[in-house]
Formats: C-alpha cells, sequence, structure tokens
C-alpha cells in the first residue's frame, strides 16, 4: 500500500479538530467507563470533557452517543435453551393456544337445556 496514504491518514485520525464528536466519544469509551465504575456521573464526566479538556459537545449529544456506543458493543443476547427439542417447544405452543381464555366469552351455539 502506499505510504504516503497511510501517513495522510494517520495524519487526519489525529487531527482532532475536524473529528466527529461520537468518534471522540468513542475514542475515550473506555476511560469513561473506568470512571463510571468509581462512581462519577456522566453529568460530571461531561462537564470535565467540555470545561478542563475543550471538548465541544452538547450533553444531549454526549448522552446519545454514549448510549449508541453502548448499544454498539453489547454482545446480542440469544436466549437457546438447553436440552430443548422441537417437540417440546411444540407441545409448550399448542397448550398455550388451548387455555381456556380469561375474562367473560359468549358462546353463541345454544345448548338443549336452554331451549326448555
Amino acid at each position: 500500500m502506499n505510504n504516503e496514504a497511510i501517513k495522510a491518514l494517520k495524519e487526519l485520525a489525529e487531527n482532532a479538530g475536524k473529528r466527529s464528536k461520537i468518534g471522540i466519544v468513542r475514542e475515550l469509551m473506555p476511560h469513561i467507563e473506568e470512571t463510571m465504575k468509581q462512581g462519577v456521573t456522566l453529568a460530571d464526566i461531561h462537564a470535565a470533557l467540555t470545561e478542563k479538556a475543550g471538548i465541544d459537545i452538547k450533553f444531549l449529544t454526549f448522552i446519545g452517543s454514549y448510549k449508541r456506543i453502548k448499544k454498539e458493543t453489547k454482545p446480542p443476547s440469544v436466549s437457546i435453551k438447553q436440552n430443548s427439542t422441537p417437540e417440546k417447544n411444540i407441545k409448550n405452543e399448542t397448550s398455550k393456544t388451548q387455555e381456556k381464555p380469561r375474562g367473560f366469552v359468549f358462546d353463541a351455539s345454544p345448548k338443549k337445556e336452554d331451549w326448555i
């Protein structure tokens, strides 16, 4: 690969003035998580980033970026039952449909006892 292109990309990545706000939060995310483990709130972290570090980011943008990054990094939850066979799943599904409904139920078919 072209060394000049790699050098240009590295310079672009190091130039924080042109970086997106979510990119800055993404880079700081491990430090933000560690600070939160010590009991510091996101509001205090935001205040420190804007006042001391000079990062220009609104609070709601910071919170939205934080939540989006957390969602991206969270592994997908897969609920697979062990020792489960398809027959058991089918039986469970049919038993749910055969349960009596709750509340008032109207039966439109008259019974012979009701005719007398």
